[in-house]
């Protein structure tokens, strides 16, 4: 697999891959190749597919299962042997709104935080919406206080782009440059400022302020990033300089924000508000209707 790999990552480099996706890619495919102990070019389709069919047969996830799907696609186009992939319909994945956390429980995170930098980043995330990645990359040049920007570099996709920088967040950068000093990466590793934070830092962290706030939301650093757009979204916010804030390719991405955000809903009135008005007080009698048999 050592030239092959090595083909495969050359391949995707000069297409722009990100890194995170050719090491996916290649590792998937390096599973395949250890799977049946040969090289994946004189696999047969049955092979594939009675490969794919073990993997979901280990209770691997869906989107786990997709991965390795496409990783093979990618493998094979690139060697011209697209006929070898089996034909697999996959059922359409439910589509699951994210979880997104409440003004108060974001208080109440940064409240528990005591790491000054690690406040720091988690005020970040969540006041301009950039992802991990994007927070562990950026320097200390990045951050223009006079116009109160972040400009990303090398964001998803390979893509530059400029994002907020709000006056709090501000505030405590400023609080963290005393304290930390950074010179050219914002925020570096503790044992070496030549190197950055590494995400599973920033992870074990925001796993254990979670767990301090009591908050039982499946929640994680990236819901940050959900919480806010969806923020922002009913914070009167156009969704057009959302998707451009977050990054977005394409609107429809971006759309699903509608679906979360609920300060519309508080403006309806509900059928039982309506014939159970809160001047009219009931009696002990009047809400036996109430109770469940």
């Amino acid at each position: 697999m050592g030239q092959l790999k090595n083909d495969m990552i050359d391949y995707m480099i000069i297409r722009g891959y990100s890194d995170k996706t050719i090491k996916l890619y290649t590792n998937c495919i390096k599973i395949v190749s250890n799977y049946f102990m040969r090289s994946p070019l004189l696999l047969s389709t049955d092979e594939l597919y009675n490969f794919m069919l073990s993997l979901k047969k280990s209770q691997k996830s869906d989107s786990t299962i997709h991965i390795y799907y496409e990783s093979i696609k990618f493998f094979y186009s690139m060697h011209k042997m697209n006929y070898i992939v089996p034909q697999i319909d996959f059922l359409r994945r439910p589509k699951r709104l994210p979880q997104v956390l409440s003004h108060t429980e974001i208080l109440s995170i940064l409240n528990k935080c005591k790491n000054l930098r690690i406040k720091t980043i988690i005020c970040l995330l969540y006041s301009s919406g950039i992802r991990l990645a994007e927070v562990i990359n950026l320097n200390k040049s990045d951050i223009d206080f006079n116009r109160k920007t972040i400009f990303v570099r090398n964001g998803k996709n390979n893509k530059d782009r400029y994002t907020i920088l709000s006056k709090e967040a501000g505030k405590i950068l400023q609080e963290y440059f005393l304290q930390y000093n950074p010179s050219s990466i914002l925020f570096y590793n503790e044992q070496d400022k030549n190197k950055r934070i590494s995400p599973s830092c920033i992870q074990r962290h925001f796993k254990t302020l979670i767990q301090k706030a009591e908050i039982t939301k499946n929640v994680h650093v990236h819901t940050l990033r959900h919480s806010f757009a969806t923020h922002s979204l009913e914070n009167g916010t156009n969704i057009f300089q959302i998707m451009h804030l977050l990054g977005h390719s394409h609107i429809q991405t971006t759309m699903i924000y509608l679906h979360i955000q609920t300060n519309d809903l508080s403006s309806i009135t509900s059928p039982l508000d309506s014939i159970l008005p809160e001047s009219n007080k009931l009696n002990a009698n009047d809400t036996l209707f109430l109770q469940i048999a």
